[in-house]
């Protein structure tokens, strides 16, 4: 089991893209470098099945069973603001079906964090400011050392 699942939106245009998002790279590589496990989820579309309703949905499930299977204790999403819906959507998901804490970071997360807890239920258990590689290292070894004190 991985110390924290790093996970790319299974939303239209990063499902069709072969490539792997840079920013999940980069902040893997950083968490394994200080001696923590990673798992990277990046579920890709069947592009020779083009990108249908049915499709979209595939993708998703996938994700989230991937994420669920991944049981690592902490997850972490990554929001643009056109994401917003969708990364809402998906944490929903991961929090039904596991007790694992999400952790919501990227650009939307930056300018306006506390649009992830408007809710009184919201999925978020912590939301990242700016730059994530040193936050995401001092919540694995927060979370490790029973030092953190979770909103729920």
């Amino acid at each position: 089991m991985a110390d924290i699942c790093l996970v790319s939106m299974p939303v239209l245009g990063r499902a069709k893209s072969m490539i792997v998002p840079h920013w999940i790279l980069w902040l893997a590589g950083y968490v394994e470098h200080k001696g923590y496990g990673v798992d990277v989820i990046d579920v890709k579309s069947n592009v020779n099945t083009g990108y249908s309703g049915k499709e979209t949905e595939r993708v998703f499930q996938e994700t989230v069973e991937r994420v669920i299977a991944s049981r690592s204790p902490l997850i972490g999403l990554s929001a643009f603001t056109e994401d917003y819906r969708d990364v809402m959507k998906l944490a929903e998901e991961i929090k039904r079906k596991s007790i694992t804490k999400v952790i919501v970071g990227g650009i939307h997360a930056t300018i306006a964090p506390e649009d992830f807890f408007v809710r009184e239920d919201a999925p978020f258990d912590a939301a990242v400011v700016g730059d994530g590689e040193i936050p995401l290292v001092k919540l694995i070894e927060a979370e490790k050392g029973g030092m953190i004190s979770w909103r729920r």
